[in-house]
């Protein structure tokens, strides 16, 4: 016998998780039984954890493989998050003001940063084009030792974010809590989830319940309790895992990301500043595919086989994912990025001293235990990886798969997510429109 029933269970406590806790606990009238189970000892341990991602807060401006209607939604998610952050979070480290450049080297990379600008520039009044001049009073280290005949340029934004998505979600999970509307399982691993009528049922370590509406926000797990349910049955995911190295050869007060490719899926390397750490500089990502959902944790490739990319058709369609030759490029020289010694060099060679043409090999030491798994989609029917953030709409139950920039997404995610519940519910629950707007600012 169940003792109550949940208006909304949420499973996963990581950033996007906490976010929906945040965002259904204060903005949905109706909803007055929350549930938010994680597996962990405390929120935010896994991809949202301090040294498991790229600390950015994305707004869709120095990103150069987003187009402009991805760019203009990340843009009102980073207004929304940032908001979140200077109203709640001042005090509990959460977050560093910095500026954000996205920096292009030789002819190829300007003429991409120019054309970006030229179609960004009315929607973000603080974006500004730098030519090598504004460069050299910017950022010098940029410059120094670089052959002054190679064309340089860089978008520019002196008002970014560097962000701690670990202690963001321990703000989201203390901004809930005050509403009395959230219980909260902490190292309580979601075993199942049943379909019971009009509820679910989720089956824990820790006993089962009963929910209206559930929230899967389990990153690579999602896709298995969709499955499960017999959702996405299209979809795999191929374990992307990111990896840093560290310098204290320079230090820079903002993000420098290189120019990305909008073929490929993955982030350019950048260097920045830890946000917990200003003097310890990050460079990277690099990226390997791995057979685990969680970095480290190497009972998780039990797990990795369920997804369905061991198969004909997972197999079919890596297969034909690798028939681009820029992604063959790209999957090699990270293949190198692994070697020992060798592997270094090359980093520095082709990564690092394109940002900063001064560091030498003693400058970088690999960042042992940092970086985390982005979980990408594969669409096994059509062979292509699918861009970004992936969303499965249920009856009454979502699946979110957030990589990068899920983390910078997850607030306008809850509120999307809120409003399909709202929806749903034939008027049993309202979206607070009037009090989002108070506490915001911002059109939803």
């Amino acid at each position: 016998m169940y003792e109550k029933v949940y208006d909304v269970a949420i499973i996963g406590g990581g950033v996007t998780g906490t976010a929906q806790a945040y965002i259904f606990s204060y903005f949905v009238e109706g909803v007055s039984r929350i549930l938010l189970v994680e597996k962990n000892n405390n929120v935010a341990l896994v991809n949202s954890h301090t040294v498991s991602n790229a600390q950015t807060l994305h707004g869709g401006d120095t990103e150069t493989n987003f187009g402009l209607e991805k760019a203009l939604k990340m843009r009102d998610a980073e207004r929304m998050l940032s908001a979140f952050l200077e109203k709640f979070s001042h005090g509990q480290g959460a977050f560093r003001r910095l500026y954000k450049m996205a920096f292009g080297v030789g002819e190829k990379e300007v003429r991409i940063l120019s054309e970006r600008f030229a179609m960004i520039r009315s929607y973000y009044p603080t974006l500004q084009f730098l030519g090598r001049e504004e460069l050299v009073r910017i950022e010098p280290k940029l410059l120094e030792g670089r052959d002054p005949s190679i064309p340089v340029a860089a978008l520019y934004r002196p008002n970014g974010y560097a962000v701690d998505y670990r202690k963001l979600a321990e703000c989201f999970v203390a901004e809930a809590k005050k509403t009395g509307k959230v219980e909260i399982l902490l190292g309580t691993k979601t075993n199942e989830i049943i379909r019971r009528g009009n509820l679910f049922e989720i089956r824990t370590s820790k006993g089962n319940y009963l929910a209206k509406a559930v929230m899967v926000a389990a990153g690579p797990y999602s896709l298995l309790f969709a499955h499960a349910l017999g959702y996405a049955g299209d979809y795999t995911i191929l374990p992307v895992a990111g990896n840093f190295y560290h310098t204290k050869a320079v230090c820079f007060p903002g993000k420098v990301y290189g120019v990305q490719d909008p073929v490929l899926q993955f982030t350019a390397a950048h260097i920045d500043s830890s946000v917990d750490n200003p003097g310890k500089m990050r460079l990277g990502p690099t990226a390997d595919v791995v057979p685990l959902l969680e970095k480290h944790h190497w009972m998780t490739f039990i797990d990795f086989l369920r997804t369905g990319i061991i198969g004909l058709r997972g197999a079919r369609a890596i297969a034909k994912i690798f028939c681009n030759w820029k992604v063959v490029k790209f999957a090699a020289r990270n293949i190198v990025y692994k070697l020992p010694v060798v592997g270094k060099w090359y980093f520095l060679k082709k990564a690092a001293q394109k940002l900063v043409p001064t560091l030498r090999y003693r400058d970088i030491q690999f960042a042992k235990g940092e970086g985390g798994i982005r979980p990408q989609l594969v669409n096994v029917e059509e062979g292509r990886l699918e861009m970004g953030t992936g969303k499965i709409l249920g009856d009454s139950i979502i699946f979110d798969i957030t990589p990068s920039p899920g983390a910078s997404d997850c607030l306008r995610n809850a509120v999307v997510n809120a409003k399909h519940v709202v929806q749903l519910s034939g008027g049993a629950y309202v979206f607070d429109e009037e009090s989002f707007q108070k506490e915001f600012g911002l059109h939803t």
